[in-house]
């Protein structure tokens, strides 16, 4: 087994290649382009020393360069770190210690920062190596093979990357993409939260690679009147953000932009009830809150179209199970406060390089 191959099977069985998978601007990228991308980028890696178990950082911006170079690294059985590309130099310097990557893939105007002993992939040199790369077959690695890492937000220390495996993207999608949203290929998602986040990768990356779905991708920051008109222009019918995007939404007005929608969703941040009410106004669809980590890799409790109330996460999606406790273990009564703790299939290997 391995993720990408996996993803690529699934859609030749589905009659998914000449779907849209992405649309980018005015670019449209079909399933099948997803995935041959991928293969050839696999191979413009290995020309580049990457093998099985080396770490790659990807500071790319969202777009089909960065879905290429992360199914690519996946395909060769090697660890895909996707980072902020907006990030300080700093930053990006120190994740490049902690990760150790044999490669770096980034934008052009961040090559520089990564001077050094590890060699350096722009992303324009990605793409123009694609047309004459040898296809790579993939690796077989098995469901349990480390995948991808990404790195937490830092809230309890400095941040550390959570290492994932191949088989747990079918399990986020399972849980949260067909359960919650009933995601179907019919429908176009856009994601306010970006691809290096935990929220993001599933959203844009692999619920519509697994929904045989399209997602939108905006590689700059996100405002409110730019993401209304691409929901209005590619008729969205899956909105992914946050509670502060939310709020920002709602003071930009433009109802008739957010007409497509059929659900939107809502996670990152508590979604106040007098917020969810004003949301649901403007948007005229339910949103759903829920819960995830990137420990967790994605959304573990949430509300779903079947069963939602304001001012909840909603209940645990199987396969995980949460219960809240004390300091010493024991199960809080409701109405308490405690620590939420999360049991389930997918939850991280080791903190990458810090088992």
């Amino acid at each position: 087994m391995n993720l990408a191959t996996t993803l690529e099977q699934r859609a030749d069985e589905q009659g998914w290649r000449d779907e849209p998978a992405y649309l980018v601007g005015r670019r449209v990228i079909t399933h099948g382009q997803v995935h041959e991308g991928s293969a050839r980028a696999a191979g413009v890696l290995a020309g580049h020393g990457v093998r099985r178990g080396h770490h790659v950082l990807l500071a790319l911006d969202d777009g089909p360069e960065l879905v290429w170079a992360f199914l690519g690294t996946v395909r060769l059985g090697a660890v895909a770190v996707p980072v902020n590309p907006r990030l300080t130099e700093a930053d990006h310097r120190a994740m490049a210690t902690d990760a150790q990557p044999a490669l770096v893939v980034c934008e052009p105007d961040l090559a520089g920062r990564f001077s050094g002993p590890t060699p350096v992939l722009a992303a324009p040199a990605l793409v123009a190596g694609l047309p004459d790369a040898r296809r790579h077959p993939g690796v077989p690695v098995g469901a349990a093979a480390p995948a991808y890492a990404q790195y937490t937000s830092g809230t309890t220390g400095a941040p550390k990357a959570a290492l994932h495996r191949h088989g747990d993207a079918a399990v986020y999608f399972e849980a949260f993409a067909r359960r919650a949203i009933a995601l179907r290929p019919d429908d176009v998602t856009l994601s306010v939260s970006k691809l290096y986040f935990a929220y993001g990768l599933g959203n844009s990356l692999f619920f519509p690679l697994l929904a045989g779905c399209r997602a939108v991708l905006h590689r700059g920051p996100p405002d409110a009147g730019t993401i209304a008109d691409l929901v209005r222009r590619r008729r969205v019918t899956v909105l992914y953000s946050v509670p502060t995007f939310y709020a920002r939404l709602v003071a930009g007005g433009r109802p008739e932009a957010f007409r497509s929608l059929r659900v939107a969703v809502s996670a990152g941040e508590p979604l106040v009830v007098a917020l969810a009410e004003r949301a649901r106004r403007l948007l005229a669809c339910p949103i759903l809150d829920g819960i995830g980590s990137t420990e967790v890799g994605q959304t573990f409790a949430s509300n779903t179209l079947d069963s939602w109330r304001d001012g909840t996460v909603g209940r645990a999606l199987a396969p995980y199970e949460v219960a809240v406790r004390d300091d010493e273990g024991h199960d809080v009564p409701a109405g308490d406060v405690g620590s939420l703790e999360v049991r389930g299939p997918t939850l991280l290997i080791e903190y990458l390089n810090k088992p």
